[in-house]
């Protein structure tokens, strides 16, 4: 039910775990609202359709997002602003970063790394050495730099909208307020 309220909130939604997602709301601001404006609508959606307090992060990428929810739970918002992402991260532990278990933050530990701003700023050569392949990855998460989009599992080929009247239409206001309404939708979707 909570995945329902997500896809009707933007189509580009991929789910993480039975209670988490990544929504991808780009693009929507004219016709729906801010970012701000779309989650404070969510959260009221899912807590009056389903009865659950949700969480949300908000920010440019999956990770930032990822770490603003968990620090804003239980049943927060919290916003990563654009530009913001390092000053952010920096203060944090690295066992904030996605990724860190338990035996990369102590790999971390054993080379001095506790905060996110420790393994910003360290090479990445470094970081390859002593991590391989996952050393640089960690680097950019830490530097806020994540390439990852959204990804859907539902591919969609075609949108439409339709509606069946209980008598003949021939006022032309009528079928043009139909018209406007169903482009609305189709618009909606396609976004």
């Amino acid at each position: 039910a909570v995945f329902e309220v997500f896809r009707r909130t933007s189509p580009l939604v991929e789910g993480l775990s039975i209670d988490e997602a990544f929504l991808d709301v780009r693009g929507m601001g004219r016709s729906v609202g801010s970012p701000t404006d779309i989650a404070a609508g969510l959260r009221r959606a899912v807590r009056e359709e389903v009865g659950l307090p949700i969480t949300v992060g908000i920010a440019t990428t999956k990770s930032l997002a990822k770490i603003a929810s968990a620090l804003a739970k239980p049943d927060g918002l919290m916003i990563v602003e654009p530009g913001d992402a390092r000053a952010f991260l920096r203060p944090l532990s690295v066992s904030e970063t996605g990724g860190v278990g338990r035996v990369t933050e102590q790999r971390l530990l054993e080379m001095h790394i506790t905060k996110i701003a420790d393994l910003a700023d360290r090479d990445p050569a470094e970081l390859e050495r002593a991590l391989g392949a996952w050393g640089p990855v960690l680097h950019a998460l830490a530097s806020g730099d994540d390439l990852r989009t959204v990804e859907c599992d539902r591919g969609r080929s075609s949108y439409g909208e339709e509606n069946t009247f209980p008598e003949d239409v021939a006022e032309r206001e009528e079928i043009e307020a139909m018209v406007i309404a169903h482009a609305e939708t189709v618009a909606r979707r396609l976004r």
